[in-house]
């Protein structure tokens, strides 16, 4: 069942040089010349993963070799370590919360997928289950 799209955005500490371009655009998720991020410290995901493959195809599109500071499987990790200054990162959309410490941006070309709930054809869901997917449904 689908429930929204999800896209990938650009995630930069607020003390960046480069952060009032996020606080001068109107957009929610204002667009950046990739071009300017060519020298940064990048915190990225884990690589064979697709997020990973999302990323790598932005960047290269932009032939920019990242200055990878760390490799992570964890968003958390990488919202983290944004938040504390010490690079911009990749991350899902849904990390994306008012906060002090961030800027985000949507980076071109546009990378995204489908949020979703999946269950085995069949499969018998509860009337607690349905109830749970309708929410989901009116929040997403």
């Amino acid at each position: 069942i689908d429930l929204a799209r999800e896209y990938l955005i650009l995630a930069m500490p607020a003390s960046h040089p480069l952060a009032y371009l996020a606080r001068e655009s109107e957009a929610e998720l204002p667009s950046i010349d990739m071009s300017l991020l060519k020298d940064e410290q990048y915190i990225l995901a884990s690589k064979n993963t697709n997020i990973r493959s999302m990323i790598d195809y932005i960047l290269n599109t932009h032939n920019i070799s990242p200055n990878i500071l760390i490799e992570t499987g964890s968003s958390i990790t990488q919202f983290n370590m944004v938040r504390n200054g010490l690079g911009i990162a990749f991350l899902p959309q849904s990390y994306a919360t008012p906060t002090d410490g961030i800027v985000y941006f949507l980076p071109e070309p546009h990378q995204s997928w489908m949020r979703a709930i999946a269950y085995k054809k069949g499969t018998y869901i509860s009337k607690a289950e349905k109830y749970l997917i309708e929410l989901f449904k009116e929040l997403i």
